[in-house]
């Protein structure tokens, strides 16, 4: 399981380390590129993860205008 966890890792760096590179232009093609080699398991999971940690970005937020920080 944690082979299959950092395999995905390194496909989301690759895709994300090409977007960086290859600019808006070609961000369909991009897309595209990155999904056909991902099956929806692995799409699910980097999707939950995602939404995962902008959840525990937004709880920290909430709790530093809660503290007065």
């Amino acid at each position: 399981m944690n082979e299959k966890i950092s395999n995905i890792g390194k496909k989301a760096a690759a895709v994300a380390a090409a977007a960086l590179v290859t600019g808006p232009a070609f961000a369909g093609d991009l897309a595209t590129a990155a999904t056909s080699g991902m099956d929806g398991g692995e799409l699910t999971l980097i999707g939950v993860a995602v939404l995962t940690l902008c959840g525990i970005v937004a709880l920290i937020k909430k709790g530093q205008r809660a503290s007065g920080g």
